[in-house]
């Protein structure tokens, strides 16, 4: 281990510096996207591209065009891949991954996760966690 001896106060301060344009929330997410790995994406939906825009409540990121056969191609623009799978989940219409890789990879597992989510059994004996933020006190006794 490192030991640092004879420490000795200099008075100096750092100086004191703007956010980038102004916004700490905006200059934070910026920062933070930079560092995740993101992605463009291109997805075939199997819906007309307004009945997509109809059910996430606004047009999804990047470019979303019609297909002659009814369904619609969404070229996504560069993002996590958590989020594509966060948005083509809430979509909630049959699609088709195109590229890249990685996401069909992701969705991949994601499915797995969830399907193993849902094949067990509950055991109703088991107790139940303690919800967060109340570790001093013992979980509440289940409501008659």
């Amino acid at each position: 281990m490192d030991q640092m001896t004879r420490l000795v106060a200099t008075g100096a301060r750092a100086a004191a510096r703007e956010v980038p344009g102004r916004d700490v929330a905006a200059f934070l997410a910026d920062q933070t996207m930079q560092m995740a790995p993101t992605f463009p994406a291109d997805v075939v939906i199997r819906a007309p591209a307004a009945h997509v825009i109809d059910r996430l409540g606004m047009p999804p990121p990047g470019t979303l065009t019609d297909n002659p056969d009814g369904t619609s191609r969404w070229l996504a623009s560069p993002d996590t891949l958590e989020w594509h799978t966060l948005r083509l989940a809430s979509i909630g219409l049959p699609f088709q991954i195109s590229s890249p890789a990685e996401l069909v990879a992701y969705v991949r597992a994601t499915a797995a996760l969830f399907q193993r989510a849902t094949t067990a059994e509950p055991d109703p004996t088991a107790k139940r966690p303690p919800r967060a933020g109340r570790r001093d006190r013992p979980p509440s006794p289940p409501p008659d």
